[in-house]
């Protein structure tokens, strides 16, 4: 293939070229994204088909792939893509869903052949979990609700009005600052690119199965949730107005101080706390349900004080998080787009170096690149391993959707934020008709006790919801 201009003329197919924020999560083993719909009904599953081929047309990624450059630049394409990726499991227990993720983890996406995007569905003749499970590098949590509702909508109607959504460039909407002529700025990123592009590596589908294969034999996906019905979503939501919080802050608070109560080994001291923040809200323009990644976000360091109350600690959370709302910036954001995309992609892999060694074995270009141990990418990656996060806290808040579509009701929702073996807690928060759901995922290694790591998380989870007014736990 030749060339291709800044357009993608050349590339068949092609819907826009990959921001560096969105090809930094193309390889990496663990950062998909789940939205889990449960549903009361009987779905019929040639309409739930039909529907996925319905927001397919609509929304280009959803059924695309990437397509390299002979620069290495990377495309999305829906040309010569593969069918939609769907499955039908008969559903027997409440909590399958996460099993069914589990199992999706553990097979790795095909970036050159698509599509980037996966779909379950556990059925019963009552009840169904409906489960989209998504590369992040394609989606974000609202994408995915949005989409659900898509899909329930088109189940309905089995219409479609035709249109296609192309997903946004966000750099087109946001009011981003001008560092061009910053030379703070661009110097260093001029000379890391320099560097790199005397002896780049690059990598491919063989490389990312290796350390994709590598890192789910190490590694176990663990979560513990927070359901709370109508009643108590409104108690809760009753207590945070009271105390001048949100629910999304007092859950985050909860969460981080159960677990470091229930795990009882951690630094006392301040601990790095990453808001994610939808930029849809920022995007003057962008339509609300662009299915594509849309997400800044900004970290504040934070400990929890013992020894003042509960709702007084989620006030100083609280007031954090609104500071960095307030001055939310795209410095970041617009320095990322000035490295070698390529470079991008090393530091991924240098960060697997740390996580799974042994992988860098199986192919040769990864055994090439760990030898070349002074490479650019290495100190990269070593510099954002050192930024490391206690928590990461992302809530989609109440959405507003119709609970019935047709003969179908949308009980609730579950968010499943990619989770990373660096980042002790992993909140992920949304309501659907008036009930809030967390869900609290983390991974621990093959050889640890799940029993002992899973106890913990549960009693992580029970002293949350005595701090958010539930029950009391007693002390042993």
């Amino acid at each position: 293939m030749g060339l291709v201009n800044q357009n993608g003329r050349g590339i068949p197919g092609c819907v826009r070229k990959l921001l560096n924020m969105e090809r930094v999560f193309l390889w990496k083993p663990f950062t998909n994204v789940t939205v889990v719909a449960r549903i009361y009904g009987n779905v019929i599953e040639s309409r739930l088909v039909r529907a996925l081929e319905v927001v397919r047309h609509e929304h280009p990624l959803v059924g695309a792939k990437v397509v390299f450059d002979q620069r290495h630049d990377a495309w999305f394409s829906t040309d010569n893509v593969r069918p939609t990726q769907y499955r039908a499991v008969r559903r027997t227990l409440d909590q399958q869903w996460f099993e069914e993720i589990c199992a999706e983890s553990k097979k790795a996406f095909n970036p050159e052949k698509g599509p980037l995007i996966r779909f379950v569905l556990l059925y019963s003749s009552e009840v169904s979990d409906l489960l989209v499970f998504c590369h992040h590098s394609i989606c974000d949590g609202t994408a995915l609700t949005n989409l659900i509702h898509e899909i329930l909508e088109a189940y309905q109607s089995l219409t479609s009005d035709g249109r296609v959504n192309h997903p946004p460039i966000v750099t087109n909407f946001l009011n981003l600052p001008d560092i061009s002529q910053n030379t703070t700025f661009k110097q260093p990123i001029a000379m890391a690119n320099s560097q790199w592009r005397k002896e780049p590596h690059y990598f491919d589908q063989a490389d990312f199965e290796a350390v994709h294969a590598a890192f789910w034999q190490k590694y176990r996906y663990g979560m513990t949730l927070i359901e709370l019905d109508a009643e108590e979503t409104n108690g809760l939501a009753k207590r945070c107005r009271e105390h001048g919080v949100t629910v999304g802050s007092a859950a985050s608070v909860a969460l981080f101080a159960g677990y470091q109560k229930a795990f009882g080994m951690l630094d006392k001291g301040p601990q790095t706390i990453s808001i994610p923040f939808d930029l849809r809200r920022r995007a003057a323009g962008c339509k609300e349900n662009a299915f594509c990644f849309l997400v800044g976000g900004f970290r504040f360091p934070f400990a929890y004080d013992e020894s003042a109350d509960f709702w007084n600690n989620v006030q100083r959370f609280r007031n954090e998080v609104q500071i960095g709302v307030n001055k939310l910036e795209f410095t970041t954001l617009v320095k990322a787009e000035l490295f070698d995309p390529t470079l991008i992609d090393a530091r991924s892999y240098g960060l697997l170096k740390e996580t799974v060694p042994e992988a860098f074995s199986r192919t040769s270009d990864l055994s090439s690149f760990i030898a070349d141990s002074n490479n650019i990418a290495f100190s990269m990656a070593k510099k954002t391993r050192m930024e490391s996060l206690y928590m990461v806290s992302s809530n989609i808040g109440r959405l507003n959707f119709p609970e019935k579509y047709g003969d179908l009701r949308l009980d609730r929702m579950y968010f499943l934020p990619g989770a990373s073996p660096d980042i002790p807690i992993v909140l992920g928060g949304v309501a659907v008709g008036g009930k809030m759901t967390f869900s609290c995922t983390y991974h621990n290694q093959n050889n640890e006790s799940k029993e002992v790591i899973g106890n913990k998380m549960e009693l992580a989870r029970n002293y949350s919801m005595s701090y958010l007014g539930f029950h009391e736990i007693k002390e042993e």
